[in-house]
């Protein structure tokens, strides 16, 4: 079933990244003398070291004084905020996801550490709150993505923030190398609507059969996140995903679930090529409607984000 699987797909990165300038060899994190700070991401070789320090310069009593451009301001607040409380390095049967809503102070282009420093605190509060708040069992917070946004309130520029939470079980790994043993997962006779108890079960699946491209020791974050989408319109061949015009209310059988979730997961393994940098993180599948083509059909959202690799354990929820 795995043969001849090409996606071809319109890759959507959205990367909060720094500059292309080289960062200065032993240097402090954003002493500069212009009191700015820009360095490449790529060739950062210890990370850890680098966001504690910063953090720990964020919360310095000479820290008022300087500032980030807000693409550098945001990237240092997402990456230190994956560095504290995620961990992609989980196997995942269920993902939740929640939404803060807070606040930072923009001055013309910039943000102050101290800004950055009051944000970082009031967002790992609220994440600290959505993590106690969430009834998964073995939960553990996937990423934390924080967002600049264009409204501004008279308490600063809006902040949107995206915590995701699953919870964590520890199952194989997937590979089909046969149509009978994705077939053997659903029983005969039963039958799935497409935009419910379908997504439903092939998330449950894909999640137990998600890729692996190794096996990862301890904790691992993201500072970056890349998503990529898969539909009828821009997957060949375009069967790959589920699609029909002839009923909104279209039943799969176990033929139809044991093509798509093998498809899925091999669309995992493929939207991401050439790119070893990027680590999978996880899915989404939409129900979807194209009204002008009178079109159902699914959505296959997958995330990407740079991985690292830490020793330094996550800090029980407060």
């Amino acid at each position: 079933m795995k043969t001849n699987k090409i996606c071809i797909i319109i890759l959507a990165l959205i990367l909060v990244t720094a500059q292309s300038c080289k960062k200065d060899k032993n240097t402090d994190p954003v002493s500069r003398s212009d009191n700015q700070t820009s360095f490449n991401i790529y060739e950062e070789k210890n990370l850890d070291e680098y966001l504690t320090n910063f953090m720990g310069k964020m919360k310095t009593n000479t820290r008022s004084g300087e500032s980030l451009t807000t693409d550098d301001a945001m990237w240092h607040l997402s990456a230190c905020l994956n560095f504290t409380y995620s961990n992609i390095n989980v196997n995942k049967s269920q993902v939740e996801y929640d939404t803060i809503v807070t606040s930072i102070n923009v001055d013309d282009g910039y943000i102050t550490l101290n800004d950055i420093n009051r944000s970082f605190n009031e967002i790992s509060n609220e994440v600290n709150a959505v993590y106690n708040s969430s009834t998964l069992e073995n939960k553990n917070i996937l990423y934390v993505i924080p967002e600049l946004q264009d409204d501004v309130t008279r308490g600063g520029t809006t902040v949107r923030t995206v915590v995701a939470i699953s919870n964590s079980l520890d199952f194989g790994h997937y590979f089909f190398s046969d149509e009978e043993t994705a077939l053997s997962l659903f029983p005969e006779y039963t039958t799935y609507l497409w935009n419910t108890e379908a997504i439903e079960t092939l998330t449950y699946y894909m999640n137990l059969y998600r890729s692996e491209t190794e096996e990862i020791p301890g904790r691992v974050y993201i500072t970056n996140l890349t998503e990529v989408s898969c539909n009828y319109q821009n997957t060949y061949p375009n069967n790959r995903v589920f699609r029909t015009r002839l009923s909104s209310n279209l039943r799969l059988d176990r033929e139809d679930m044991a093509f798509f979730l093998d498809s899925y997961l091999g669309l995992i393994d493929e939207s991401n090529p050439g790119r070893p940098i990027l680590g999978f993180v996880n899915f989404d599948i939409i129900p979807s409607h194209n009204r002008e083509e009178v079109m159902y059909y699914h959505t296959l959202n997958i995330k990407y984000g740079i991985i690292r690799y830490t020793t330094t354990p996550t800090p029980p929820a407060s």
